[in-house]
Formats: structure tokens, C-alpha cells, sequence
């Protein structure tokens, strides 16, 4: 039986995470926690591997086994601030009130396309909160703006 070179076993590694982002984003989530149990059992210092698995664990109700995830996550040198957001959201360490800037930016970035596409292909034109004030007057202001040249009278 030959060896498998380090290098293989890291490229297995990235092969199984991203799989298991995949699965995970079609919503197969009990094949995408297997995908990321095996990235982290070829890479136990994937960080990133053990953070999307605590995530999918924390998804489904399994605390403990989250909080283990996302400290495997910080001690392999992942995101300390990002993994102690999700630490905090089960109750674990400091409170944090708002996530990363670049977490936020990350799932802007992530969702900016389907946004686009569902409003490119929308048929019905949402109004949303413009219906919530007439043209006639503007917010704050009592009195709606005259609609005539006439002078008050």
C-alpha cells in the first residue's frame, strides 16, 4: 500500500470542504456533516472545516458538539472573532451583539447574486413600503402639498 503524501491528504482536505459547502447549500445536510467530519478527519487543522461543521451542528440543535467545533476552529487558527460570534450566539463567552464586518460582507456577497437574479426575473412589481405614505404628503408633515397654482384661500 503506498503512502499518501501530506500534500494529497490537504488536497483531499479542500476537496471534501468544498463538497460539503456544496451539499450543505443544496440543503443535503446529513451528507454535507459527513462531507466536513471527513474534511477534518484529513485535515484536523482545517479550521474552516471545523467552523462550517459547528455551524451545521449548532443548525440542528447540537450545542455541545458545536462548541467543541468552534474552539477546534480558533486552536487551528481560524477566525478568532468570527468563531467566538457563533460561540456567543449558544450562549458561550462574551456577548457579542453584531458579527464580523467581514462576515457580514462575506454573506452579502454570497446572496447578492440570488437577490439579483429573483429581482431580474420578478414579474410583479413589490411596492413594500412606499405604500405606506402618500405622494401627496411628505413623512413627518401634517398638512399634503398643495396640487394646484390656486392660492390658498
Amino acid at each position: 500500500m503506498d503512502p499518501v503524501s501530506p500534500r494529497a491528504e490537504l488536497d483531499s482536505a479542500r476537496t471534501a470542504l468544498a463538497r460539503a459547502r456544496d451539499l450543505e447549500s443544496a440543503g443535503s445536510c446529513h451528507e454535507a456533516f459527513h462531507a466536513f467530519r471527513r474534511a477534518t478527519e484529513l485535515d484536523p487543522n482545517c479550521g474552516r472545516a471545523w467552523r462550517h461543521l459547528g455551524n451545521l451542528l449548532r443548525r440542528t440543535g447540537e450545542l455541545g458538539s458545536a462548541c467543541e467545533c468552534f474552539e477546534k476552529a480558533i486552536a487551528s487558527g481560524d477566525d478568532r472573532r468570527l468563531n467566538g460570534f457563533f460561540l456567543s450566539a449558544i450562549g458561550i463567552g462574551a456577548v457579542v451583539t453584531a458579527p464580523p464586518a467581514a462576515f457580514v460582507k462575506a454573506l452579502f456577497d454570497q446572496y447578492a447574486e440570488r437577490f439579483d437574479r429573483i429581482y431580474n426575473n420578478s414579474t410583479t412589481v413589490h411596492l413594500g413600503c412606499f405604500l405606506t405614505w402618500s405622494p401627496r404628503t411628505r413623512p413627518g408633515r401634517t398638512k399634503p402639498f398643495r396640487t394646484s397654482a390656486a392660492a390658498p384661500g
